[in-house]
């Protein structure tokens, strides 16, 4: 033989001995046949073009062996777009979006998931005042460097612009209602003129409607909403909130704007605004998308109140700040504080937790922390009870009756919530909640079972790239139409067929601390053994609310090393085992079921180790 015979034979060897799944060589039962592992062929199918398995049943997914990227949108026959198409390789969460398509930022941060609350709503429409996009991180627990009160003026996250015209689906009721009145057209002169800046003069014309304490922000909507407390204000989100609370008499506005869609939820509001003075147009446009500074936010406000001079500006306010006035004034009447180090960064952007607080003060409106404690009237993933702003949400977001006295509100009655979570563990938007009744709140910072719940009420497995990726698995693979045993079966079935089998050297028996790297190994790589199938179909059976346990032992007569999964399910202990069927169905048996198998006779020889028990 020549030399490049010989190299030829060695590749093909080398090839041979990674690619082969030892563990289906030693498994048996009555009337399955043993493999020896020279069954196989020598080769793995290759990755990027798989042959073609006649005689399996239909539809149940044969992706090529490749791991699909579950963030792509599902095609229009219902799988994942691109499934397939990465030639054996799923894409890598950690590195910046090239050819996969994936959404920029997932999986970057040296493997910490991005900021959920930066997300764009699951809807494709702009963020927008009480869209959920995702779930913000309490800021209570991230004090601000500057010193000032925790939260106030602390960015969580850039909301895209609202100028764009938003769908019709998911926004809050009555957004983008124009009342029937044709706008003009647009506005097309330079920067409006401000009114003139008079000591006890109303900016505005008109004041704000203090007495009723009706909702003028809201979260979105579902059973589980967010409220988004670390998501900056727009200019449109501002404008809305005030909106809400003119008096009755307030004049109408018919004012259009080149960047202000006639239907845009936020339309009237940012152009009664405009009319009224508060805000300010260039060359005909508001710039709703922009950002508000904590300046600006003062200015909006003090525009509906007689101007004070006989406040003091903060020491890092210019008396030639634009905002300088309305600051000086917001500080005499109480409202507008600095924090601990004496200065109020009035250029640092507000987001929404902050906005309220300073609304709430500025309104006289204080929550009634008694009632809201025994009543639990409002509900965010978003916001705990913990929060600093968690009472302020509650008084923005809720409209209530109450009465007054010495400064202080005693609520009497409140308008409930229209859809409540049921009490236990539950799926809703990919995320696992366990919702507790009697507190009106998810399950946070602890345990229920096996499962540890977060901040935020959600499941975790402590990894935020790995949790990253299971969320984006199940939303993919499974709709809420599905029972949990039907999730369950299309998430065993993504995990069989998604992947190509790697030989590796395995654990020593009894060993579990491989889960959490090997479920990553092979959802960044498209390849793993029996320890990363068992380990990624043991977090997303969790994932979806069963107490699944993942077993390191041996299986067959040979006791060939292998882990894999077992749920108990109405007393009896069922095993599921996705790379060993895997194994069978490369080789066209597709008779052999791993799913849901109940071995009552342990005719698989499925032997689990006598110390160290199994990982729960």
């Amino acid at each position: 033989m020549g030399k490049n015979s010989w190299i030829a034979l060695l590749l093909a060897l080398v090839v041979l001995v990674t690619t082969v799944p030892v563990c289906a060589a030693g498994a048996e039962s009555p009337g399955v046949q043993a493999y020896r592992e020279d069954d196989y062929g020598g080769l793995a199918p290759d990755p990027v073009r798989p042959p073609s398995t006649p005689g399996r049943p239909a539809g149940e997914g044969d992706n090529g062996g490749v791991a699909p990227d579950p963030s792509r949108n599902p095609s229009a026959s219902g799988r994942p777009a691109g499934e397939g198409d990465n030639g054996g390789v799923a894409p890598d969460p950690s590195r910046n979006p090239s050819a996969s398509g994936r959404p920029a930022g997932e999986g970057d941060n040296g493997g910490v998931a991005p900021d959920p609350s930066r997300n764009p709503s699951a809807s494709g429409r702009p963020a927008g005042e009480g869209d959920n996009g995702g779930v913000a991180p309490d800021p209570s627990r991230t004090p601000s460097a500057s010193g000032r009160p925790a939260g106030e003026g602390d960015n969580g996250g850039v909301a895209p612009d609202p100028s764009r015209t938003p769908s019709a689906s998911g926004r809050p009721a009555g957004e983008g209602d124009n009342g029937g009145v044709a706008p003009s057209q647009p506005n097309s002169s330079g920067p409006s003129k401000r009114k003139n800046i008079t000591a006890g003069k109303v900016v505005a014309g008109i004041s704000l409607s203090a007495d009723s304490h009706i909702a003028y922000a809201q979260g979105s909507s579902g059973l589980f909403p967010s409220f988004n407390p670390t998501r900056q204000v727009t200019r449109a989100e501002a404008a809305q909130m005030l909106y809400r609370l003119l008096p009755p008499d307030a004049p109408a506005s018919n004012t259009a704007y080149a960047d202000v869609p006639a239907g845009a939820w936020y339309a009237k509001a940012v152009s009664s605004l405009a009319d009224l003075g508060v805000l300010e147009a260039q060359d005909g446009m508001l710039d709703t998308g922009r950002a508000v500074t904590r300046g600006e936010f003062v200015r909006y406000i003090a525009c509906f109140f007689p101007l004070r001079t006989d406040g003091q500006l903060f020491p890092d306010v210019a008396e030639d700040d634009p905002n300088a006035p309305f600051i000086r004034s917001a500080q005499a009447y109480g409202w507008a504080q600095g924090g601990s180090d004496g200065l109020f960064h009035p250029d640092e952007t507000i987001n929404r937790a902050a906005a309220v607080v300073l609304l709430n003060r500025a309104l006289g409106r204080t929550a009634d922390r008694a009632y809201i404690d025994g009543h639990h009237p409002a509900f965010y993933v978003d916001v705990a009870p913990s929060s600093w702003y968690y009472y302020d949400v509650c008084e923005a977001t809720v409209p209530h009756q109450y009465t007054a006295s010495g400064g202080a509100e005693s609520w009497t009655s409140h308008t409930a919530r229209e859809a409540v979570p049921q009490n236990g563990i539950q799926l809703s938007d990919g995320w696992l909640y366990c919702y507790d009744s009697a507190r009106g709140d998810v399950v946070r910072e602890a345990m229920v079972g096996n499962h540890y719940f977060n901040i935020n009420g959600r499941f975790t497995t402590g990894n935020n790239e790995l949790d990253s990726w299971l969320h984006k698995i199940v939303l993919a693979r499974t709709d809420s139409s599905q029972t949990q045993e039907q999730k369950l079966r299309a998430l065993f079935l993504y995990t069989r067929d998604s992947f190509t089998y790697l030989r590796r050297p395995p654990y020593e028996m009894g060993v579990y601390d491989y889960m959490e790297t090997d479920a990553l190994r092979i959802l960044d790589t498209g390849y793993g053994n029996c320890y990363c199938y068992a380990s990624l179909f043991w977090y997303l059976s969790r994932w979806i609310g069963y107490d699944s346990v993942i077993y390191n032992g041996t299986v067959g007569v040979r006791r060939s090393p292998h882990s894999w999964v077992e749920i108990n399910l109405n007393g009896k202990n069922y095993i599921f085992d996705t790379e060993l069927e895997m194994a069978y169905r490369r080789k066209k048996r597709f008779d052999v079921n791993l799913y849901k198998f109940y071995d009552a006779g342990n005719s698989w020889n499925y032997r689990r180790p006598q110390s160290g028990g199994a990982a729960v």
